[in-house]
């Protein structure tokens, strides 16, 4: 019988580097998923507006990119008194 090969040092940096892209996809996921209970926290009056500076970018992407529609839609979950079925803000 044959013993199993070896992995080289390029297929372990290999593998490394994946784990380090999939590290990064889920922290920017966490990040973008954490916006609407965050904004449910902040209308509630639970957080203050020092705490959601960290949010900016994606206010800047949902008033100026196709990115729009669906983060309104996704707020619409969380917030439904702030957003509408369409993703439009209300208020």
């Amino acid at each position: 019988m044959s013993e199993p090969a070896e992995p080289t040092p390029e297929t372990k940096q290999l593998r490394g580097c994946g784990s380090y892209v999939l590290w990064a996809f889920v922290t920017v996921m966490v990040y973008a998923l954490s916006t609407g209970p965050a904004l449910r926290l902040y209308w509630k009056g639970v957080l203050n507006e020092n705490l959601m500076i960290i949010y900016i970018p994606f206010d800047w992407l949902y008033d100026r990119s196709p990115l729009h529609k669906p983060l309104g839609m996704y707020w619409h979950l969380w917030c439904p008194m702030r957003f509408d079925r369409n993703g439009e803000s209300i208020s």
